[in-house]
């Protein structure tokens, strides 16, 4: 039972290093899972394993997910371009940006602008749009 918890606890602490490792690394357009394997010294499977029982998605859905999450956090209250934000989460293509933004959030980000510019509590739409991204109540499935 003790190794067990020891794993859990193991591959909490795991994640947390994948996700921050991911976060600070999410400006690199060619950032992939390929990089993260390489960094932890894990395999395909078990982290393809871990992230899906925990995110319930698979990794690049993570990876992507963590890019639109920070540009719906960073689209508030930045006045660069849409390109400008998009590059500054790996997207070097403003298709695929766009293409991502709007599978994920069901609109392209400059309705999303639109939309925060028309909205009286920016912060609670910010918590709905995110939520939306996970496709949860609002907290990521931990």
């Amino acid at each position: 039972m003790v190794k067990i918890v020891t794993l859990s606890i193991l591959k909490k602490k795991l994640l947390d290093e994948v996700e921050d490792y991911i976060r600070k690394n999410l400006k690199n357009p060619k950032f992939c899972v390929y990089m993260i394997l390489a960094e932890f010294g894990i395999s395909y499977s078990y982290f393809w394993e871990i992230i899906s029982l925990h995110f319930l998605m698979n990794p690049a859905q993570l990876i992507e997910t963590l890019r639109l999450e920070k540009v719906i956090k960073i689209i508030p209250n930045n006045s660069n371009t849409l390109l400008h934000i998009g590059k500054e989460v790996g997207y070097n293509n403003p298709k695929s940006f766009r293409n991502a933004f709007k599978k994920r959030l069901k609109m392209t980000p400059n309705d999303y602008k639109q939309k925060l510019r028309d909205c009286e509590d920016i912060e609670k739409e910010i918590e709905s749009m995110k939520a939306l991204l996970w496709n949860t109540t609002g907290e990521k499935f931990r």
